[in-house]
């Protein structure tokens, strides 16, 4: 019977939480799509940073965003270009380009303060890329 209860209590025990110290991941653009595709349903969208890409099928209507990482080390001082074209059939609607400068986040969390360069952006359903607030 001990050996149950025992059982019982390390299954229901949460594992210690391991901090190996700071971790500050790669800076990124985060681009929310969404407002641009609703629009423009069939288009395909491609979206660069410093000459890093992705791309969004038309026929693909469940992206709604693009994680983008991007080449500017982790400090203020350095920008970024992202740009984004969309085509429809063969033709080029839509070509955009935006200078940004890397936003840093800091949250805390278990195992203290994590800080991370993030730039939110949105491409709006009238083609314009604007930086947003977390």
């Amino acid at each position: 019977m001990s050996v149950l209860a025992m059982g019982v209590v390390v299954g229901c025990a949460s594992p210690p939480r391991v901090c190996n110290g700071p971790n500050e991941p790669a800076p990124d653009v985060l681009l929310d799509v969404a407002p641009w595709v609703a629009s423009h349903q069939q288009a395909t969208v491609r979206a660069c940073v410093d000459g890093r890409c992705q791309t969004i099928p038309g026929t693909s209507p469940r992206v709604r965003s693009l994680f983008l990482p991007t080449s500017a080390g982790p400090d203020a001082g350095r920008t970024v270009t992202v740009t984004v074209t969309a085509d429809e059939s063969d033709r080029r609607v839509l070509r955009v380009s935006r200078r940004v400068r890397p936003v840093r986040h800091t949250e805390d969390g278990a195992c203290g303060r994590a800080s991370w360069w993030q730039t939110p952006m949105t491409l709006t359903a009238a083609g314009e890329l604007q930086v947003r607030s977390r």
